[in-house]
């Protein structure tokens, strides 16, 4: 399946600042951002999850602090 993105503008102006990622999600007919912007349940689903394994791996890592403060380098 071929994803076209323009996603960077999602993310250019923190991740300098704080880790980022983005995750993808097949709209119908590949248009996003718009009114007519369509996903399937399981696809939504799916995406959800992996953002939440994601976030789960990240705050999992040694040195991380839920605080608000900086984690040791």
């Amino acid at each position: 399946m071929m994803m076209h993105s323009g996603a960077a503008h999602d993310t250019m102006s923190i991740f300098d600042l704080v880790p980022s990622a983005m995750v993808f999600v097949p709209c119908k007919d590949g248009i996003s951002h718009s009114p007519e912007e369509d996903a399937e349940s399981a696809d939504a689903a799916l995406g959800t999850e992996v953002m939440l394994n994601a976030t789960r791996k990240f705050v999992a890592r040694p040195g991380w602090r839920n605080d608000g403060r900086e984690p040791p380098p």
